[in-house]
């Protein structure tokens, strides 16, 4: 889901570009001269993508015979809604933006949205039945079909009605499986990472007004170290038995939001430090506001992985949660504000290279303690 969000606004911003709307974007939030939007969830196009899927993988079966038609109509069910919802989401911005925000501003641009699709489900179909391959007039012009040729003919239904059947049975067991453990989901205790190669923990403060916006965490954790003059917050925001609104990869988490007008992101890189628990994946971001400036070094700890990437994190935690694991996970955050003194990247990257395995340590913990 985050790629097809990315894509998304990637699409949205270079259609009203083309057709000479300015646009300022920051990530998935952009801003044009009526007024500000975001891609979220809602605006990825997967509801669309699944249903269309399902709806050609049928239609596809049905109407064609050969395998490479079927093959080219199922491919087609996965790219036209991609691509539609690019165009809705681009015409949705734009009905808002000619009318001063009064239609398409609530939830009437979820309506307009699945009535464009209807229309492009609709054309799709539309098309593919030009392409028809007539199973039955081919039977009519052979003669009438013998009780052998029935018995084939009904063979790969009745197959089919079988295999859907058994098919959705697991699944309101795995449903059970997956959502058994929520009732007793608890929150989690962080322990304080300790200090580690000089670094040493001092009061926070307050001194560092910026904090990521994770919603719903089971625990977090804010400490503040401090070596040869330098100073480095450390914030975690840790989740288990992820649910929806309380889960670690969502478009509703981020650096800043949509909303915050005091915080935005300017720059955003991944690069590896170099530690002594060896290579460490990670992200820098650039924050900046009124109250000054700040520089991030973050990355995703999903059991034992370390990663940057939301469809891996994503994969990991699903994988724990039909393996009837736990599906403890966290986002790991490291900020400083840069001075004359002090590149705010450089001291990052060194405090992450002597910080990283305490940190780990601490986060490994905390599972392990929710486990006895």
């Amino acid at each position: 889901m985050p790629y097809l969000i990315e894509w998304t606004a990637d699409a949205t911003v270079l259609a009203l570009k083309l057709t000479g709307v300015p646009v300022y974007r920051e990530g998935n939030n952009f801003a044009i001269p009526s007024g500000q939007w975001s891609v979220i969830d809602a605006c990825s196009g997967i509801r669309y993508l699944v249903a269309s899927l399902m709806a050609g993988a049928l239609f596809a079966y049905l109407m064609y015979e050969s395998v490479w038609r079927r093959t080219a109509f199922i491919a087609a069910s996965v790219v036209v809604p991609i691509v539609a919802n690019w165009l809705r989401a681009y015409l949705i911005v734009m009905v808002g933006h000619l009318s001063s925000n009064t239609l398409a501003a609530g939830i009437d641009h979820l309506v307009y949205g699945w009535v464009f699709f209807g229309i492009v489900l609709g054309a799709m179909f539309w098309v593919g039945a030009a392409f028809r391959q007539d199973g039955a007039r081919q039977v009519s012009r052979a003669g009438p079909p013998n009780e052998a040729t029935r018995s084939t003919g009904r063979a790969p239904i009745l197959g089919a009605a079988l295999a859907a059947a058994f098919a959705s049975v697991p699944w309101p067991l795995f449903s059970a499986a997956l959502t058994a453990t929520a009732a007793d989901a608890a929150a989690r205790e962080l322990p304080p990472v300790d200090g580690a190669n000089g670094w040493r923990r001092v009061a926070d403060g307050h001194a560092f007004e910026w904090q990521p916006n994770f919603a719903g965490p089971r625990a977090s954790l804010r400490q503040v170290f401090e070596r040869d003059g330098e100073r480095v917050a450390v914030y975690v925001a840790y989740y288990a038995v992820q649910i929806d609104g309380a889960e670690l990869v969502s478009s509703r988490n981020g650096l800043t939001t949509a909303a915050e007008s005091k915080w935005r992101e300017v720059s955003s890189t991944r690069v590896t430090v170099q530690g002594g628990d060896g290579s460490l994946p990670a992200r820098v971001a650039t924050i900046v506001g009124a109250r000054g400036r700040f520089d991030v070094l973050w990355w995703y700890w999903v059991g034992e992985v370390v990663t940057t990437s939301e469809s891996l994190a994503t994969a990991r935690i699903a994988w724990s949660r039909l393996t009837r694991q736990p599906d403890d996970a966290a986002a790991v955050f490291l900020f400083t504000e840069p001075s004359e003194r002090a590149d705010g990247e450089r001291t990052l990257r060194r405090f992450a290279a002597d910080m990283s395995g305490a940190i780990a340590h601490a986060l490994a913990a905390a599972r392990d303690r929710a486990r006895r």
